[in-house]
């Protein structure tokens, strides 16, 4: 019994070891046809993807064949025209040149004529030109005869009148006055002028004479006072020293202007009258 037992097991056991293969002959042979219908179906689309792309090769043989058939077309077309443009280009080019050579030559022409009449034109100028000048030098000399005594007959006015009283009535000493005081030091290669000195014991009052003044002359008058007096009147060192301006007009805001600078302001009218304007003395400037 217990061998039939024993024999029994051993079957079972075959018989299920027998199965297992099967099963797993049964898949092989399921992967194997599955494959196999895979390389089926890979090989037709390979095959139909070939054919389709041998077609579009075909087409597009057949499209560059046209494009190139049209492109020498259309090229030898444009070369036909580039020829018959450029041909009718130099012609007309020969054309303007020609034109230009006339229009040119007769340009020439007229710049020789336009060049006589300009000549002409310059001679009878410079005739004119040479008058005007003698009859403005005529005027200019009588303009400046007639400056020169104006501002001369206010320094004579100034030399002449009591001006001095102006300035000891507002406390000022002086007991000397001197006219068109003029020192020049070659060696400094510098000088200077002034029109009328008033000098007292401790201070000098230089006037400076204009007919018309502005503020230009104002700056001139204060920069010619600090950088010379003192280096060119030596003898005049130890007083203190102030400026005037005596002008019959003074333009806009000059005479303002003269004050603001610490010079005094003297007013000239028609009758050579002078006047002087209040200053503080210690808004004066010295110099």
């Amino acid at each position: 019994m217990q061998v039939l037992h024993e024999c029994d097991e051993r079957t079972k056991r075959n018989e299920l070891a027998v199965d297992i293969m099967n099963r797993r002959l049964n898949e092989e042979e399921k992967k194997k046809r599955e494959r196999e219908i895979y390389w089926e179906v890979s090989r037709e689309e390979h095959e139909r993807a070939h054919r389709e792309h041998e077609q579009e090769m075909r087409e597009l043989r057949r499209l560059l064949h046209d494009h190139s058939v049209r492109f020498d077309a259309d090229f030898k077309r444009s070369s036909e025209r580039f020829e018959e443009d450029l041909r009718r280009s130099r012609e007309a080019d020969e054309q303007r040149h020609k034109r230009f050579e006339e229009d040119l030559r007769r340009s020439r022409e007229a710049d020789e004529q336009r060049h006589k009449e300009f000549e002409e034109d310059m001679r009878r100028s410079r005739e004119e030109f040479d008058e005007r000048i003698k009859v403005l030098d005529g005027r200019i000399t009588k303009l400046s005869t007639h400056f020169i005594g104006t501002v001369g007959h206010i320094v004579e006015g100034l030399a002449g009148s009591k001006v001095e009283d102006l300035f000891t009535a507002e406390g000022y000493d002086v007991s000397d006055k001197r006219r068109n005081v003029h020192r020049k030091v070659k060696i400094l290669n510098t000088e200077m002028e002034a029109d009328v000195v008033l000098l007292g014991e401790h201070q000098a009052i230089v006037i400076e004479v204009k007919s018309s003044c502005g503020r230009g002359d104002i700056d001139k008058f204060v920069s010619r006072m600090k950088e010379r007096f003192r280096t060119l009147f030596p003898e005049w060192r130890h007083l203190e020293v102030f400026g005037a301006i005596a002008a019959i007009n003074y333009e806009k805001d000059a005479d303002a202007y003269a004050g603001e600078n610490g010079l005094f302001v003297i007013r000239v009218d028609s009758s050579n009258v002078f006047t002087l304007d209040k200053s503080d003395r210690d808004s004066l400037q010295r110099f």
